[in-house]
């Protein structure tokens, strides 16, 4: 998801959407810098509001619902700066609750081992091909807007893993954490 909507940027607004060089880069840079900064506010108020399956599923409707008008003004060049903080935004209620829920799904025996496998298959299948079928489906489609289908069906596949998460997830206790 972010692979697709900070990383890939770039090079997608300046060779598909024809932007500047700078102006892609400063987009995408605008849109990192808020990611970051959303993904720490909003894991440390997951504690307090909602919980971390709340927000990641407010974040996953959020980008279900505003990817593909975040895409549509970016091909029609409409505030271009004020898409990229929503979306940077919205990407920051997700991830920034991800590592500590994905901590919370396996039990202290098999956690270190459960986490980096599935962490790392899924980033290395969604993220590390996510540019390519991107650009594939840009290359056989002529439709501008393709890309924001990758990103809708990862907002789709994290609802379902939401919903199927209910009956593993077990929030972390504060008293676990001392010795």
């Amino acid at each position: 998801m972010v692979t697709i909507v900070l990383l890939y940027m770039p090079s997608y607004l300046h060779k598909v959407l024809h932007y500047s060089a700078n102006m892609s880069s400063d987009l995408a840079s605008v849109g990192v810098v808020v990611f970051s900064l959303a993904a720490f506010a909003f894991s440390a108020i997951s504690d307090y509001l909602l919980g971390r399956r709340g927000l990641m599923g407010i974040g996953a409707v959020l980008l279900l619902l505003l990817v593909m008008p975040f895409y549509n003004a970016l091909v029609h060049h409409h505030h271009p700066w004020l898409w990229f903080i929503g979306i940077g935004l919205v990407c920051g209620l997700i991830t920034g609750n991800f590592p500590t829920m994905s901590v919370e799904l396996f039990p202290p025996e098999i956690r270190f081992s459960g986490v980096a496998l599935s962490y790392n298959l899924g980033f290395a299948v969604f993220a590390g091909l996510s540019p390519l079928t991107a650009t594939l489906l840009l290359h056989h489609t002529h439709n501008l807007l393709s890309p924001a289908w990758i990103v809708m069906l990862c907002a789709l596949m994290a609802l379902l893993g939401l919903l199927l998460s209910i009956k593993r997830y077990r929030p972390l206790s504060h008293t676990t954490l001392v010795p």
